[in-house]
């Protein structure tokens, strides 16, 4: 019973993933790039600040851990839930339970017709009755919800329909924006279900500052109300940090952007990253270096490799003609290139050690 309680949360959460076709035709361009960004749109979603003030309560018990796990009385079948110590907490009188969420405090669980609610760490019931054969985790207060059609729908924590059971696929972001698919095209709304962006394009990317589109293979920008940024006239698109962009042109190179659709870069890079950095990492015919945030060089475009992977967000490991050396993100050098191997100390708490290295 609680097997098959599992497996519908998991199918609900791949087709969710997946959007309007299947798994292997649906990511696109931006399909490995995709990062969900917990922050809050500053014009909230309601007038009273209900909806900003739930979620940021959500988000403060993040880090605590919730007391409860489900067992089974199998005198009777039935699910209910005890603490660490033992103690019976919520009686048994479940089909099927889940374990409680850290992020949100709330725990699936169904009934005999295998019929989803959630209920808090008191046992009482967010949903009136148990309606929906599938439903999602709540963000931003919103939760969507499927039956064996696999149309999706979305309701609020008091039952509420903000969309109808009608769409192929919705996803909500933790400002309550949702981009929904319906007969094959995108769009996106708020989190009251008020379209800013018609379901006409093949692909719509959330960004805490804009809306990235695509249709026909072209990449473009809107801002957060829908209203048109950059046309689509791109051929690819590399999300840089919540700040910027990178858009590659007809000529095969990326430039930078920033979501208001000022050009801060010429386009003249193979290649462009932030990796969550204050500087982005670009590579120009085959040599690589940094750009400030303004689109100016930071770190000369030169070096054979960068290599941030093993060391802390302030220094890279470079390569310049097949030697290696350790240099910080304004260029100076800590160890000289003169190494066929580094092999970083770190510190307890993941940080590079700057006194001490192996090197072959």
């Amino acid at each position: 019973m609680i097997k098959k309680l599992i497996i519908l949360v998991l199918v609900g959460a791949l087709t969710l993933g997946t959007g309007c076709t299947k798994k292997e035709d649906s990511t696109g361009p931006l399909g490995d790039r995709a990062e969900e960004n917990v922050e809050q749109d500053e014009n909230g979603l309601e007038e009273d600040g209900t909806v900003i003030e739930e979620t940021e309560e959500l988000e403060e018990k993040q880090l605590e851990k919730v007391d409860l796990y489900p067992f089974l009385d199998e005198s009777i079948g039935l699910y209910g839930y005890i603490n660490s110590k033992g103690e019976t907490i919520i009686e048994p009188q479940f089909e099927g339970a889940g374990d409680f969420s850290y992020t949100d405090g709330f725990a699936i669980v169904s009934d005999e017709n295998y019929n989803m609610n959630y209920i808090n760490e008191e046992g009482e019931y967010l949903l009136e009755g148990f309606k929906y054969e599938n439903i999602g985790y709540p963000i931003a207060c919103l939760m969507t919800f499927t039956d064996e059609t696999y149309t999706f729908g979305v309701v609020d924590l008091k039952g509420n329909t903000i969309l109808p059971q009608e769409y192929q696929s919705i996803n909500v972001y933790m400002d309550g924006s949702m981009v929904i698919c319906k007969d094959g095209k995108y769009g996106m709304t708020d989190g009251k279900g008020k379209f800013i962006v018609e379901p006409e394009y093949d692909q719509i990317f959330w960004s805490p500052s804009g809306i990235i589109i695509e249709s026909k293979g072209k990449f473009g920008l809107l801002d957060k109300k829908g209203k048109k940024v950059l046309p689509l006239k791109f051929y690819d698109v590399a999300l840089l940090n919540d700040d910027l962009i990178g858009f590659k042109d007809k000529s095969g190179k990326y430039a930078m952007y920033n979501y208001k659709g000022k050009k801060l870069s010429d386009h003249a890079y193979d290649y462009m990253n932030g990796y969550g950095r204050s500087i982005i990492e670009v590579s120009k015919d085959g040599t690589w270096g940094y750009l400030n945030e303004d689109g100016t060089v930071a770190v000369d475009i030169k070096y054979g490799q960068l290599d941030i992977n093993v060391l802390d967000s302030q220094y890279v490991q470079v390569k310049i003609d097949e030697k290696y050396g350790i240099m910080d993100i304004k260029g100076e050098f800590l160890l000289e290139p003169k190494y066929d191997n580094i092999f970083p100390g770190i510190n307890n708490d993941g940080t590079l050690n700057k006194q001490c290295f192996i090197v072959k």
